[in-house]
């Protein structure tokens, strides 16, 4: 499995990780007192039962595997790796899934977490959200012929005008580049609800003028353009402005949305002239009496919206209204005081908690110290300033700090720290009170180059770079929910405030990142852009 996962097209092969990967590494004595940094399995997998209890004893004696890669009961182990940007997401799900059909069987099962995998599960609903459209078109038509009792010319204006302006939409969308992913899905619905709702409007007030003008087309499209133009630009306004105002927010996605809806919203400003349009075009007849302006009053719509009206701006009823009005504005206020920025639940909350994905994360959260949930400190300096073992005791010291203040949700950490520790303790007989950070930089130094010569850069490049100026830990989490994303933030700046300085002689550290980073970001931004974008509303 670790082999096909290599293969994958679009997949990092050096970030692949797993027991079978020759990427991890155990620290080992041989004769002469040689010290060894070598793969755990090179390209031959166990074949007795003594060869075996070697790989088990050589697996749960590492720090960096047992309980990570491997669970500490031995009854699962991970494959980790890390894809491209640019990868097609629904390829990637139907790879990961013949992943899953392959290697299960009535012993052995495959989970697969991670955002790709995430991804990959809501492109894979792409079948059934078009579903939902043809089945809300069909809705539609079924409601214009309610709407219009049966007139031909009525359905085909409004589904004409929708249509147009559909396509519209979407090739100013292919003309920007942006990614109509299937999140945002939902957004199309909500422009063609405006769509339809707008050339319903106004093919109304056209057959109203049809029948006022004895049935002259040209004069019925010119009453319906100018009476209708000003109160559909301004609709149109309040939408465009709803939208527009997103781009306050410094998130790509809400971005991407403020310009996508803005000008989807503004095509619609074209509808007080292209339904008249398309309605004088079409040579169907209209009996335009049940249209008249005098029996607007007599439907059963009217009559409903009458009689509200009636209730609002009664002489005792208004004042029961106003009371309501006040008692639900207080009520949501006390609620938005309880408004939560970000996920609720573990797992992803685009799916049910029984959905595989949710499934398989929590699986994995209870097997192993490793998650899909990471948040990343990243240091970064003077070329060969990661030899400083400052850089490193910081890290080890920030991974403690982090497991002392959440132990709930704190898992492991990741980084170069257990391998030096383990060749500063081989190095030294065994002696246990050696299983620690070197603090001298040309002890630092030998075992980073110890670790280089026997790994080999790809390896290396996971923790550092080349000119030893840059390097990084991950630590892992059980989730991200909100309530413990803020934990994690301010146990993280906590950190820097109480045990350890941002900046040191050579260098700077940054909280870079990782999933968990993210979101704290997103949450971050999101907070601050609420406010605004509400008060500019």
């Amino acid at each position: 499995m670790t082999q096909k996962v290599e293969m994958m097209d679009g997949v990092y092969r050096d970030l692949t990780v797993s027991i079978a990967s020759l990427s991890s590494k155990t620290v080992e004595t041989r004769s002469g007192g040689e010290i060894s940094t070598s793969p755990l399995i090179y390209y031959k997998i166990p074949e007795t039962a003594e060869e075996m209890e070697v790989l088990k004893k050589r697996i749960f004696t590492a720090p960096s595997i047992n309980g990570v890669t491997v669970a500490l009961d031995g009854s699962a182990a991970l494959v980790l790796t890390e894809f491209r940007e640019n990868i097609s997401y629904a390829q990637v799900h139907q790879i990961l899934q013949k992943l899953v059909k392959d290697y299960s069987d009535e012993d052995t099962s495959v989970h697969i977490i991670g955002f790709p995998a995430l991804q990959g599960w809501i492109y894979s609903l792409k079948p059934q959200i078009l579903h939902t459209f043809l089945i809300s078109i069909v809705f539609m038509i079924v409601v214009l012929v309610v709407i219009f009792y049966g007139n031909f010319l009525g359905m085909v204006v409004v589904m004409a005008n929708t249509l147009i302006m559909t396509i519209w939409g979407l090739g100013f969308i292919g003309y920007t580049g942006i990614n109509f992913n299937p999140m945002i899905y939902v957004l199309a619905f909500l422009v063609g609800a405006r769509m339809v709702a707008n050339a319903h409007q106004i093919t109304y007030r056209y057959f109203e003028e049809l029948h006022s003008s004895n049935g002259d087309r040209f004069t019925a499209s010119y009453e319906t353009m100018r009476s209708m133009f000003m109160p559909n630009a301004a609709a149109v306004a309040a939408d465009v402005a709803g939208f527009g105002v997103l781009f306050i927010a410094k998130i790509i996605l809400m971005r991407h949305i403020a310009i996508i809806m803005t000008f989807w919203m503004v095509s619609i400003l074209l509808t007080a002239f292209l339904v008249p349009a398309i309605a004088s075009l079409i040579p169907a007849k209209v009996k335009t009496d049940r249209w008249a302006k005098e029996c607007a009053s007599e439907d059963w719509l009217a009559k409903v919206m009458m009689a509200i009206t009636r209730f609002a701006i009664g002489p005792v009823s208004r004042y029961a209204c106003g009371v309501l009005i006040i008692i639900f504005g207080a009520l949501c206020l006390w609620q938005t005081s309880k408004l939560k920025i970000g996920d609720p639940s573990p797992g992803s909350p685009l799916f049910y908690q029984s959905h595989r994905y949710n499934q398989d994360q929590a699986l994995i959260n209870k097997k192993f110290k490793a998650s899909s949930e990471n948040l990343a400190l990243f240091y970064q300096g003077e070329p060969g300033s990661v030899y400083d073992p400052v850089v490193f005791k910081t890290f080890e010291q920030f991974s403690r700090h982090m497991q002392a203040s959440l132990p709930d949700i704190y898992k492991s950490s990741n980084s170069l720290t257990d391998m030096i520790k383990s060749i500063n303790l081989t190095w030294h007989d065994g002696d246990e009170s050696w299983n620690q950070l070197p603090r001298q930089e040309h002890i630092l130094t030998f075992c980073l180059g110890l670790i280089q010569i026997n790994t080999g850069y790809g390896f290396l490049s996971r923790y550092t770079d080349a000119k030893r100026e840059k390097a990084q830990t991950n630590l892992f989490f059980a989730d991200h929910t909100s309530d413990n994303l803020l934990r994690i933030r301010d146990a993280a700046y906590d950190f820097f405030k109480t045990q350890s300085p941002t900046h040191i002689e050579q260098g700077e550290f940054k909280l870079a990142g990782g999933r968990i980073g993210l979101e704290i970001a997103l949450n971050e931004e999101m907070k601050r852009a609420h406010i605004l974008i509400d008060l500019t509303v």
